[in-house]
């Protein structure tokens, strides 16, 4: 946050929730966790974790869809969170 800006980010992973599943099965340095806040760079699936508790018409009015991944970035080196996220990408 040294420059103003957190690490969190989110974004949407192939075409449902098995690809997002996927998708984090494929990570090797990443962590899957349902809190995200730690040092190591971590990932969840909000709509199966924070937006739980809503139903399924409420989590769309977040934005949140069923291939939504949030990100935490940690402090790892950049270029292996690269790296991880594109093998794990390549792999759906």
């Amino acid at each position: 946050m040294r420059d103003g800006f957190g690490g969190m980010m989110a974004f949407d992973v192939g075409e449902d929730q098995e690809d997002a599943k996927q998708f984090i099965r494929n990570l090797k340095l990443i962590f899957h966790a349902v809190s995200l806040g730690a040092t190591e760079t971590l990932v969840c699936i909000p709509y199966l974790t924070a937006m739980l508790y809503l139903p399924p018409e409420r989590r769309t009015v977040f934005g949140i869809k069923e291939n939504t991944v949030r990100l935490s970035l940690g402090i790892e080196p950049t270029a292996s969170i690269l790296e991880d996220l594109e093998q794990a990408l390549s792999g759906l």
